[in-house]
């Protein structure tokens, strides 16, 4: 028998129709004698704002446990940069504050324990290098410094047991004494602690390395290596038992997976999704409807629920999408608005709390609305009364000029579908205006889901100056996303680090470097694919030595230069040799000139497009030949890939002129500049002809070519 989940998400405008949503009909057919059961599934939340703090960290908001979810709502407890801890419930549709904290330092993690075998309501609160811990009620009945040297990045609590990272060490406590400590040597991203066999404790670490680590009984940790750096690790949880053995993890790339956690410590990868999107910033399970789902926070505000599949052969299936507009800090799953209405409840970067309920949002009593308004208008105004106390309040006599400092949150990811980087600024009040330089070109790019004006103004480029850009954000807006793309060979403003050691300076020349080498024998080996050539870079290096293969030449002359620099810059001796096989040359032709002809043809097959829609030909397309049926029948998906990127032919073109120019430098012949190397190869081009393009590349010498061989990634 094979069960189908199909996804659909209704309006939620009308409550009859939400009720509606929530039967499930379930259709049996039989189709070649099997059995095929096809489950309709819908689901449909409404938003339901709560408060607002300051800015939050993520993990700093979870729901406490209720001793009778059927007849209560469940407490939230939610840290902020303020260093507030606020501990609130829900009575009456009225929102309760049962305990707030004075200011302090900044809460970086909020971690729920107790002891193993009971509810998790014990809350431990990570501020600097210490932790406090809180009844339900706000009594701190634990003050413990850990004596890291780093504030805590990451925290987890499982009975007697507390795990607690800095930066790259991990180090655990049992009950408030020293148990064992990991200096792992890459950034840790999250941690996790499962029970283990007696009184042991499995700890499992996500490193900036892409790679999973599961430490266990002092031994060496078994090591997961993903594609790509894990952010979150939350235990999957039913009925609020957590298991033992299965993780939900999440990476920078918007992936979610399944992790089995097996009898001899290894992690085995159950199922992964394939959608890629905006860096996963929070995960939980929690039955909302019609079985368990996995809540899903992401960088870009979009929370995710997919309903968790019965079978490990089978992956989720998304079951509703909601965009809160900026970064979210937590998504957790429970009961808090409402009794018998489970919900979502989230946490944003600037310190929104809200939650997406279940409950039909057209079963409010009218009396109940009026209420409601009224204690709207109420809250309104004093939030007017403490707008203008604070501008009265803030003292500009100094200064007037003196802009006020503000949080910034940011990151910068490359892109792997079009070889590009993306910048997310996020502030915990409205952006006005963003002022972008370089003194390096840079291709600043169109994001669908920025709505800021650009405006570009000129540059002197013997002043240092190559990009000078202003972003004029619109009203009630606190995250901006920028695109941009870089020319390979050109560095800008870059980081100094102080050390002599090659690995560093890998860090000013390619992406996602981690901090600290892997050696073997005491030999470190990286790998990379070029996001849009595809040739692939091997760095081996060692002390005293390096060795730096690749099929394109032009990766080689890059590093190359940027070494040499270094070197130069602290007065190292730095010997460089080159080897070349003239076969590379080939190998990067047979990779992009295919490119070049599918962007050819695209481009002349949408200008027979425009002239048929200009002599009004595409209205009877009966009339027309098979082919421009067939081009008239796949026009949209045409103009899409040429809007996609209108600019590939060109980059492709350039791809192959810098080719040219590293190769005559590579080979110590005659200089030759961009604009020489275009002239010249433009008729090749035109033609793509590679013989043609080989006989320029090797002088019109049609000798035998020395053949390079492929790079294969481990």
């Amino acid at each position: 028998m094979v069960k189908l989940i199909i996804p659909h998400v209704l309006d939620t405008a009308n409550a009859t129709l939400y009720i509606i949503q929530s039967f499930i009909r379930t259709l049996i057919y039989i189709f070649k004698g099997e059995k095929l059961l096809l489950t309709i599934m819908t689901l449909s939340l409404t938003r339901i704002d709560y408060m607002a703090v300051g800015s939050t960290s993520r993990g700093t908001t979870r729901l406490l446990p209720t001793p009778d979810p059927k007849q209560q709502t469940q407490r939230f407890v939610v840290g902020d940069h303020d260093g507030i801890l606020h501990i609130c419930g829900v009575k009456k549709d009225e929102l309760q504050i049962i305990f707030k904290s004075l200011p302090g330092p900044k809460v970086n993690g909020i971690s729920l324990g107790g002891v193993l075998g009971t509810q998790k309501d014990k809350i431990f609160v990570a501020v600097g290098n210490s932790v406090k811990g809180y009844t339900r009620r706000g009594k701190v009945f634990l003050e413990f410094d850990t004596n890291l040297l780093e504030p805590i990045s990451a925290m987890c609590v499982l009975g007697p047991d507390l795990s607690a990272c800095a930066k790259d060490l991990y180090h655990r406590y049992h009950d408030c004494r020293d148990a064992d400590a990991y200096l792992v040597g890459e950034r840790v991203m999250d941690v996790l602690l499962l029970p283990g066999e007696g009184s042991a404790v499995v700890a499992v670490l996500a490193c900036g390395d892409c790679a999973v680590r599961v430490l266990h009984s002092g031994r060496t940790p078994t090591l997961l290596r993903l594609t790509t750096i894990p952010t979150i690790l939350m235990p999957y949880r039913e009925a609020d038992v957590e298991s033992k053995d299965r993780i939900l993890v999440g990476t920078t790339d918007g992936r979610v997976g399944l992790l089995t956690l097996q009898r001899d410590k290894t992690l085995r990868v159950t199922w992964l999704l394939s959608n890629n999107g905006a860096e996963i910033t929070s995960l939980d399970t929690y039955e909302l409807q019609d079985g368990v789902d996995i809540l899903v926070g992401r960088q870009n505000g979009v929370i995710e629920v997919f309903a968790f599949p019965e079978e490990d052969d089978t992956t989720p299936v998304l079951r509703f999408r909601h965009n809160c507009g900026e970064s979210v800090s937590t998504v957790v799953g429970g009961i808090v608005g409402a009794v018998g209405y489970p919900e979502v409840l989230a946490t944003t970067y600037s310190g929104r709390i809200f939650g997406l309920t279940t409950k039909p949002p057209g079963l409010l009593e009218v009396d109940q609305d009026i209420g409601l308004m009224t204690k709207l208008k109420i809250e309104i105004d004093q939030l007017e009364q403490k707008k203008n106390q604070q501008k009265e309040s803030f003292d500009v006599g100094t200064d007037a000029l003196a802009p006020p400092i503000l949080n910034v949150n940011h990151r910068m990811l490359i892109n792997k579908e079009n070889a590009s980087y993306t910048l997310s600024i996020e502030l915990e009040t409205s952006i006005d205006n963003i002022l972008l330089q370089s003194d390096t070109p840079v291709d600043l790019l169109d994001v669908e889901s920025n709505s800021a004006v650009a405006s570009l103004s000129a540059c002197d480029h013997k002043s240092g100056n190559y990009v000078l850009a202003t972003y004029r954000c619109q009203i009630n807006t606190n995250r901006l996303d920028l695109r941009l793309r870089t020319i390979e060979g050109q560095p800008g403003c870059l980081q100094i680090y102080v050390t002599s050691q090659i690995h560093a300076w890998l860090s000013l020349a390619l992406p996602d470097v981690p901090e600290r080498p892997h050696l073997e024998d005491g030999e470190g080996t990286l790998i990379f694919t070029s996001t849009f050539v595809g040739t692939m870079l091997k760095c081996n290096y060692k002390k005293g030595n390096a060795i730096f293969l690749s099929e394109n030449i032009s990766s080689i002359i890059i590093l190359r230069d940027i070494l040499t620099g270094e070197a130069t810059k602290r007065k190292i001796r730095l010997d460089v040799f080159c080897n070349i096989a003239n076969g590379s040359i080939s190998r990067v032709l047979d990779l992009v000139l295919p490119r070049i002809e599918a962007a050819r043809a695209i481009k002349e097959k949408v200008k027979i497009l425009d002239a048929l829609q200009e002599w009004e030909l595409n209205t009877n397309p009966e009339q027309l030949c098979s082919k421009y049926q067939k081009l008239l029948e796949n026009e949209s998906n045409l103009r899409a890939e040429l809007v996609k990127d209108p600019d590939m032919l060109q980059r492709l073109y350039g791809t192959i002129t810098d080719l040219y120019v590293d190769w005559e430098r590579a080979r110590g012949g005659q200089i030759v500049t961009s604009k020489t190397a275009t002239e010249k190869l433009r008729p090749a081009l035109e033609s793509r002809d590679l013989t043609l393009l080989l006989q320029i590349f090797n002088g019109n010498n049609s000798a035998a070519e020395t053949p390079v061989p492929q790079l294969q990634q481990n």
